[in-house]
């Protein structure tokens, strides 16, 4: 059974609120915090016989005048060759990736996302996502937070259920200068024959992020082809939740509550300034006995 974790600042009502209705808030690629989301390398490398082809092919769905698509192509050669800086070549290209940016900028609006983290290595129960300490303070609100930890091969299932569009997949970390490419020629390929790689590769830029600073967060996403907001699962996929030793009693005091009810493990996560080592600990929190 494959875990990924998730951490809530607990400081929205909705944080709380997803734990216990039970569902996921899924974004759009622009809501998401790296404003490198969806980033790409536009390799513009295509032979003209190729530019050529891809032209007449879409006069031949739209043509432009009362000629055939060949004719149009050489007519517009000629015309761009005289009067356009770089030729014909260049301007079709200019027009070719104009196009393909507003295409994948449409496709950034298709697709929302939910982001996890995924277990680094196998332990009973402290995985490494745990022990991150920029974890729990970048997105657990520096321990006033929680974590959920979900089982992922049923949170997969049960999102599926009634939406049947949700994937999984693990992000790529990729060095700064090797971001993921797109290339005009298989643009070009795709329009001519009704093939869909640009889409694949696009999919591909979407899975991928740099490396420094986002590494730590060994990151799992779930995306479908939907709108945003949220959507449900069942309550089986939660595996345990970790409450941060800083949060707020009364909040602590809710979600405790919820676990009891649907007998979910429950761990205080909390840390000592007096240790030689930096580290959290982890409590198991036992339900209180009822006095007889």
């Amino acid at each position: 059974m494959t875990s990924v974790f998730k951490f809530r600042a607990a400081t929205e009502d909705h944080d709380i609120d997803a734990l216990v209705q039970g569902y996921l808030w899924f974004s759009k690629l622009k809501d998401l915090n790296d404003p490198f989301e969806g980033g790409y390398y536009l390799d513009d490398q295509a032979s003209k016989e190729l530019l050529f082809k891809y032209h007449a092919n879409v006069l031949a769905k739209k043509p432009l005048r009362s000629m055939s698509p060949d004719e149009e192509v050489v007519d517009m050669y000629i015309d761009k060759e005289m009067v356009s800086p770089g030729g014909y070549e260049q301007w079709l290209k200019q027009l070719t990736m104009e196009e393909i940016d507003e295409e994948l900028s449409k496709l950034r609006d298709v697709y929302s996302i939910f982001s996890c983290s995924l277990s680094k290595e196998d332990h009973p129960t402290l995985p490494a996502p745990l022990n991150s300490m920029s974890m729990w303070g970048y997105y657990a609100n520096g321990l006033k937070g929680f974590c959920i930890e979900y089982d992922l091969e049923v949170l997969m299932q049960s999102l599926n259920e009634t939406n049947d569009y949700f994937e999984s997949a693990r992000v790529a970390y990729t060095k700064q200068d090797t971001a993921p490419t797109i290339v005009l020629e298989d643009v070009l390929n795709d329009a001519i024959n009704g093939t869909v790689d640009t889409h694949k590769n696009y999919l591909r830029a979407i899975m991928t992020k740099c490396d420094n600073p986002w590494h730590h967060e060994n990151e799992m996403r779930i995306i479908g082809e939907c709108r945003d907001g949220e959507f449900k699962h069942s309550l089986n996929a939660i595996k345990a939740i970790y409450i941060g030793g800083k949060m707020e009693n009364h909040k602590q005091e809710q979600i405790k509550g919820f676990a009891l009810k649907n007998s979910i493990p429950t761990f205080r996560v909390f840390h000592s300034i007096r240790d030689k080592a930096y580290g959290f600990k982890f409590e198991l929190l036992k339900p209180k006995s009822k006095l007889v």
